[in-house]
């Protein structure tokens, strides 16, 4: 056979091939060029629809009144449906399309949760986009009789809302969980005297706290000394052993429990609504496998949850979620929220060696809210910033080692990170802190 033969041959059955390949290899990159634009839309629209709650929040006064802030949701979901519609309408996907693809958004509040999905209308078949009742991290406990039951509404932070039952005695309050120091009257003795109002209000918050942590604690002893719930008084007694277990982000059997209540809340609730919505689509929706990094970051703040599915993608369809943050917001408060001022006319971190003097923590808010016409503009202190990584007070014990005591001043640093703390919770309004009312009830 001639060499031409050979050739015409070779093109005959290689150029297809060719060709086809060619056309796969530009469809896979068009497909993953796609994949990235989407994911870039939706944590996009996702983070626009953080910072406008973040932004209606903190402007209105209400907005810790249940109906107020309902209303401050819905529309940061206005602006996740503008924003996908916006991005997507470049693709050519309308938004009612674009939005059919969406199973569900969530906002996770300080003590509960808010799921935005489809349901099913009452007039007709169709699916709407509807804010469900809003869900408290709840869990009951219960002794094999139920004569004796514990109900405790968990927030992402060391508040809790108790309501115990025994026989024909029903009580219920609500506060923070504090593990009381070995030295109570030196410990209130180092935040300083009444004479300060600052001061005063985390003293109280202090032996409050003590308090209600006593009162919890014989709750669960009485539930937990029941024989076959031996195993709850190690899991929610709160103590020194149990490594100071009501603080955020400590390794404990407490936080463990609280973590798993609201894991197992919002994954059970998202399962059963992708499910419901998946009767009646086209589409398999089903609630993803969250990663652990993810957990932890759904788990200690407040955030916004975008999952869409379904869209089609080049060769495939697209599946995926995204988290935003809330960095600034009046439903919790953490050690990282807490800038201190000293003597030096800067803001810095408690840590930070260059904070001397008369040290005062405030909300990091106010300082991002500075009017220059009616207040002193605080700069940041520049060593704190370019060490922003290490935020909390653990590294007091850390940095004091590379200075002088007399010039570190460790116990005024503790003082004031306490007593900030205190007071920035004493601020937040807690729904359930009705029940403390009227005391006890039975």
């Amino acid at each position: 056979m001639k060499l031409q033969h050979l050739i015409i041959i070779f093109l005959a059955i290689a150029l297809p091939v060719i060709i086809v390949l060619s056309f796969y290899v530009t469809m896979q990159v068009d497909t993953a060029r796609l994949r990235v634009n989407y994911n870039d839309y939706l944590s996009g629209a996702a983070h626009d629809t953080i910072v406008a709650f973040q932004q209606n929040t903190l402007g209105d006064k209400y907005s810790t009144v249940a109906d107020t802030k309902i209303r401050d949701i819905e529309a940061a979901l206005n602006v996740f449906s503008m924003r996908m519609a916006t991005s997507f309408g470049s693709t050519g996907a309308s938004t009612s399309e674009m939005m059919a693809c969406v199973p569900a958004l969530v906002f996770t509040l300080y003590d509960g949760y808010y799921i935005y999905t489809p349901t099913k209308t009452w007039d007709s078949n169709k699916f709407k986009h509807e804010l469900k009742s809003y869900v408290y991290y709840t869990k009951k406990y219960t002794n094999a009789t139920n004569t004796k039951i514990l109900t405790i509404n968990y927030s992402i932070d060391n508040y809790v809302a108790v309501y115990f039952y025994k026989g024909t005695e029903y009580q219920s309050r609500a506060g923070y969980l504090e593990v009381e120091p070995r030295n109570r009257d030196e410990f209130l003795a180092n935040l300083g005297d009444d004479s300060n109002e600052n001061v005063k209000k985390a003293r109280q918050y202090y032996i409050d706290a003590w308090d209600f942590t006593s009162w919890f604690n014989d709750r669960v002893r009485e539930i937990g000394t029941d024989s076959e719930n031996r195993d709850l008084l190690e899991l929610l007694e709160i103590t020194r052993t149990n490594g100071n277990s009501a603080l955020p982000r400590t390794a404990s059997r407490f936080n463990d429990e609280k973590y798993d209540v609201i894991k197992n809340s919002l994954t059970k609730n998202l399962t059963q609504a992708m499910y419901v919505y998946s009767k009646h689509s086209t589409i398999d929706f089903q609630m993803p496998d969250l990663s652990p990094t993810d957990w932890d970051t759904i788990l200690n703040n407040i955030c916004f949850i975008a999952f869409m599915q379904g869209m089609p993608v080049g060769t495939t369809v697209y599946n995926d979620y995204t988290i935003a943050v809330s960095t600034e917001n009046k439903e919790t408060v953490n050690s990282n929220d807490i800038y201190y001022v000293g003597d030096d006319g800067s803001y810095h971190r408690i840590w930070c060696p260059h904070l001397t003097g008369n040290i005062q923590g405030i909300n990091k808010i106010q300082f991002k809210n500075q009017e220059s016409a009616t207040h002193k503009i605080v700069p940041a202190c520049y060593y704190c910033m370019i060490n922003a990584s290490n935020p909390n007070i653990e590294y007091i014990d850390i940095y004091k080692e590379k200075y002088e005591p007399r010039n570190y001043n460790e116990s005024a640093r503790k003082i004031a990170f306490y007593s900030a703390i205190a007071n920035e919770k004493l601020k937040l309004v807690k729904a359930s802190n009705y029940i403390n009312g009227s005391g006890l009830m039975k």
